[in-house]
């Protein structure tokens, strides 16, 4: 199943290379010279270990051609000893056919298999060693960096509470002083209300007395004038006519007038009823006295109280100062070590600039290797390419000359002659075009989707539908030159036919670097570098080949080399020129 989804990748593949446009701003070899610089130049180690891999590789190659080398000589002496008999016999002859071709698909299968996996394992042993080395490296760093943050937010946290609490502190100090504070005026207050109170008592007692006075002057006055006139009447003889009234004196008709009214007024209060009114108003004044020595006395101890209470908070505030000033000190005393810190790292980075200038030079060299040492690999690659293509090509024209030789052997034979050629012609057609038919199956799939109306054709106009779902955009003049190429006699209508000699020649034949680069930034739909599992799942649905994510997963780890279950540039490569997948 993961070779069917592999031919239908391919397919899809196809259909995007066959409509790429003739200039490309950017073609998939300089695309991967540059991101091979670019990890040449994070680590000369890294280049030095894939040398490493690659001479192993070669190592491992020379021994299997040395293998097959000896394969080789083993299959012409068996071949020579079949020459020793006269006239085998069929089944015998039968039976080395089957066994030369058996020896020959295991060899190549064996052959195939070993490279491949002494490949992986190659890259899966640096890829682990090189990420146990970072992992290592990250986890250093990360505890030393999180042992010297934890270390200074431990300080930072202590000096919050410290903070806090001081401020706690004297938020509680100064409510208790505005507490005190509104306590002692409200002290004073009720004091000044009780001197104000007492005096107004003071003021009503004089006036009191000073109207008993008046009235006491009055009466005394009241009697001197009463009694003198008694005298005087007293001192005049009777039927003696009185003298004519002096208009000079009357104010003391008027006065009289006033001693009477007062005595009318007063005539109902007698001696102890004045007396027992003193005593009244003495004794509440006494009380009114006495209550406002006892707030003195109170509102003195509490002011007291309050200027002891004072005085501790005073003392309680001159403490948080001071520890506030020492902490302070002990924060100005961390930031100085902090900005020491900061200009030792400023200074150790002017350092690695200057490092950085000396060894220009130096970097330009390894450059300049580095270079080289691309050069190499890829003359190294290409040599090994040839050495594979020359052997594989002599490996099977010997075989098929051993073939042939077998083949004139049992032609010599009278019995079952016409039999055993058709069987031959038979096995020979099949391997032969078992990929064309493979190919041409795949194709008649994804054209029989296209062709709803099941009509035997699709019409032009469908191909842009075909590339809108492949995530192919043309413009103009390549569309046209594309419907140009495919409808060659104008008729509007693409046939089975036309569309296998569209696309067969290229979905049987080798891609090239610009082809598999188009078709790549085709089908990496979101542009991550990558190509994901749900991204071929879309593709291969749009062209009508349905598969479930297990059966994708199974292909694409084939040619995941890091595991990381999507498709780099690399890896959709090797899927695409996979011999397994053909």
């Amino acid at each position: 199943m993961a070779n069917f989804a592999a031919q239908s990748l391919r397919a899809a593949a196809s259909l995007v290379t066959a409509s790429k446009p003739e200039v490309e701003s950017f073609t998939a070899m300089e695309q991967y010279t540059k991101n091979a610089v670019l990890k040449l130049k994070n680590s000369n180690m890294t280049e030095k270990n894939e040398l490493k891999k690659l001479n192993a590789q070669l190592h491992n190659y020379l021994e299997n051609v040395r293998a097959l080398e000896a394969l080789n000589k083993h299959l012409i002496s068996e071949v020579d000893r079949a020459k020793g008999f006269h006239f085998p016999t069929l089944a015998n002859k039968n039976s080395a056919d089957q066994e030369v071709q058996r020896v020959r698909v295991k060899l190549e299968t064996e052959s195939y298999d070993c490279v491949k996996h002494q490949t992986r394992i190659l890259e899966s042993e640096g890829l682990i060693n090189e990420l146990n080395q970072r992992i290592k490296f990250f986890q250093t760093e990360s505890e030393a960096q999180r042992q010297k943050i934890g270390a200074l937010q431990n300080q930072l946290d202590a000096f919050k509470e410290q903070r806090e609490s001081l401020v706690r502190s004297a938020l509680v100090a100064e409510d208790d002083i505005a507490r005190e504070q509104g306590k002692h005026l409200k002290a004073e207050k009720d004091l000044d209300n009780l001197r104000s109170s007492l005096k107004d008592n003071r003021l009503k007692n004089k006036g009191l007395e000073f109207e008993i006075q008046t009235l006491l002057d009055e009466l005394s006055f009241r009697k001197a004038v009463y009694n003198e006139e008694i005298t005087e009447l007293r001192s005049k003889p009777e039927g003696t006519i009185l003298n004519p009234v002096d208009l000079s004196n009357f104010y003391k008709n008027e006065l009289i007038t006033a001693v009477k009214q007062i005595r009318s007024d007063f005539k109902h209060l007698s001696e102890q009823q004045i007396k027992d009114y003193k005593e009244h108003k003495e004794n509440e004044l006494s009380v009114v006295v006495q209550a406002a020595e006892y707030e003195k006395v109170m509102a003195e101890r509490a002011k007291s109280k309050l200027e002891a209470s004072i005085d501790l908070e005073h003392f309680n505030v001159s403490e948080l100062h001071s520890s506030l000033n020492s902490s302070k000190s002990e924060i100005s005393v961390v930031n100085q070590r902090n900005n020491d810190l900061v200009k030792r790292l400023s200074s150790l980075e002017n350092g690695l600039m200057d490092i950085k200038l000396k060894n220009k030079e130096k970097l330009e060299r390894l450059q300049n290797e580095i270079d080289k040492l691309i050069l190499e690999n890829d003359s190294y690659a290409n040599d090994i390419e040839y050495w594979d293509t020359v052997t594989r090509t002599k490996l099977e024209s010997e075989i098929q000359t051993y073939r042939s030789i077998l083949n004139c052997q049992i032609k010599l034979m009278q019995n079952s002659n016409l039999s055993y050629e058709t069987y031959l012609n038979k096995t020979s057609t099949t391997t032969a075009s078992s990929t064309e038919s493979e190919s041409i199956n795949i194709l008649r799939q994804v054209f029989n989707y296209f062709d709803a109306d099941k009509s035997g054709t699709i019409n032009v106009s469908e191909i842009d539908r075909i590339l809108e779902r492949l995530n192919v955009r043309l413009s103009r003049d390549a569309y046209q030159k594309l419907m140009r190429q495919v409808d060659r006699n104008g008729s509007r209508d693409l046939d089975f036919n036309e569309f296998c000699r569209l696309m067969l020649p290229v979905f049987t034949g080798k891609f090239d670097d610009d082809d598999l680069w188009y078709a790549f930034k085709k089908f990496d739909l979101d542009g991550s570098g990558y190509i994901t599992v749900g991204e071929l799942k879309k593709i291969l649905a749009n062209i009508g080949q349905h598969f479930s994510e297990y059966e994708i997963e199974t292909m694409i780890r084939k040619v995941d080399s890091n595991f990381d279950g999507k498709l780099s540039y690399q890896e959709f490569c090797r899927l695409m020129k996979s011999p397994a997948f053909k």
